[in-house]
């Protein structure tokens, strides 16, 4: 017997859901699987939990630190590591006359550590603003205004040449460096003969006279001022000994024999603990 046309519609119908029948199973099966155990867990990532986080493996950098050794001076030390002796000195707590001792440690930077105020823990009482209008403050009075020149003011003097302030320079040998400021030299490096005498650039007081820096036996630094210090690198036994006032043109050392090493000398001055240029206080040759 032939199927009618109403006997076939319930056929498409069933054939359409039947297509869409696994879908629709597959979606069920995943919104059941879906449990609230299985959600992501979160993580508050607030202010104050990122800054502990961060403080916790952040390890601060320690400070430098320097021993004091027999011969050393707060002058030597401030030389050795391209300080200024007075923001040393400052830094450290230490007042003139810059005493020292074996076995004392030396913060090897010239600021102070900054100190935090003392909490006490009590909350400060907060004042309510006061409702007491100001006193109203006088008028000042002001002056008559000068009655106007017709002439003009006269011209300055011209100004004298600028002197050095630390006193008089000069060359410490009659000789030309053979190497001198600038591409790595922080000051004069000379080859001198036998015999030949090294003196003062300018007057002061000996501030160390110990074992040398940078490959120099002996090494003495001048206080000229209490901007300049000049240090005077030999490889012979110097004249001088610290705690003596030495004038300009005074004898710091006379090269003997002993080779080519006994003629080096090293001349370095320096302007509130930097290298400068000799030439722009002792002047060229």
């Amino acid at each position: 017997m032939a199927a009618t046309a109403h006997d076939r519609v319930p056929t498409r119908r069933t054939s359409r859901y039947a297509r869409l029948a696994p879908s629709g199973v597959l979606a069920v099966l995943l919104l059941s699987c879906s449990t609230p155990h299985s959600r992501a867990p979160v993580v508050e990532r607030s202010v104050t939990a990122s800054r502990t986080e961060s403080s916790r493996y952040e390890t601060p950098s320690p400070t430098k630190t320097y021993t004091v050794r027999k011969n050393d001076t707060l002058y030597s030390i401030a030389w050795r590591h391209n300080l200024e002796y007075k923001a040393l000195a400052a830094a450290n707590g230490i007042t003139p006359p810059y005493t020292l001792h074996p076995g004392q440690r030396i913060h090897l930077r010239t600021t102070a550590p900054a100190r935090r105020p003392a909490s006490s823990g009590a909350t400060p009482p907060v004042r309510p603003p006061s409702t007491k209008p100001a006193a109203a403050k006088p008028a000042a009075a002001v002056p008559a205004s000068p009655a106007r020149s017709t002439k003009s003011p006269p011209k300055p003097p011209p100004a004298a040449p600028s002197k050095t302030v630390a006193g008089d320079w000069r060359h410490p040998v009659d000789v030309d460096p053979e190497r001198k400021f600038g591409g790595g030299s922080k000051g004069f490096d000379y080859a001198l003969a036998p015999q030949t005498q090294i003196r003062a650039a300018a007057g002061g007081d000996v501030v160390y006279a110990g074992p040398g820096l940078g490959g120099y036996r002996h090494l003495v630094i001048v206080k000229v001022s209490t901007r300049y210090l000049v240090a005077y690198g030999v490889n012979v036994a110097p004249v001088l000994r610290e705690g003596e006032k030495v004038t300009a043109g005074s004898t710091v050392a006379t090269i003997g024999g002993g080779g080519a090493a006994a003629g080096r000398f090293h001349f370095e001055i320096r302007d509130r603990g930097k290298p400068v240029d000799p030439q722009t206080l002792i002047g060229k040759r």
